[in-house]
């Protein structure tokens, strides 16, 4: 799912926009499903959370491309996205280098199309899967029982 889907719950904070995207995660779980979230989330800003506690592993992979790439689709975007400064745009490129230190799997969007770049993200996805499955059935994490 694409994270800005909900992104005026963000009004409420970051956090609670974050935390509510694992409880969403727990609930597709609890119907046999798992979810993939597309969105700029990194590991410390899950771990904090109070819904963290009710999902499993959370795995991150990175949608990368190199920072001429970056900076060409962050100037076409539209105005009223404030990303074509040099300002924005090299503070983009700051984090996209941090990522690239901190997150694998990478996935490069600049020089794969995007069929591609998602065929390559769903055999990463089916094979976390199969670790998984192969590990074998793990207790559901349940919500706190409210009597």
């Amino acid at each position: 799912m694409e994270t800005d889907v909900i992104l005026h719950v963000a009004a409420l904070g970051w956090d609670t926009w974050r935390n509510t995207w694992l409880q969403l995660a727990h609930a597709a779980a609890l119907g046999g499903q798992v979810t993939v979230l597309t969105g700029s989330l990194t590991p410390d800003q899950l771990e904090r959370l109070p819904a963290r506690r009710l999902i499993g592993p959370v795995h991150f992979a990175l949608l990368d491309c190199d920072d001429d790439v970056l900076a060409g689709r962050l100037r076409a975007r539209p105005a009223w996205r404030g990303t074509s400064s040099e300002a924005t745009i090299a503070e983009h490129q700051r984090f996209a280098a941090w990522l690239r230190a901190r997150i694998t799997p990478a996935f490069d969007t600049g020089t794969a199309s995007a069929a591609d770049v998602a065929g390559q993200v769903a055999a990463w996805v089916q094979g976390l899967r199969s670790v998984t499955m192969a590990d074998g059935p793990r207790p559901s994490a349940r919500a706190p029982n409210r009597a």
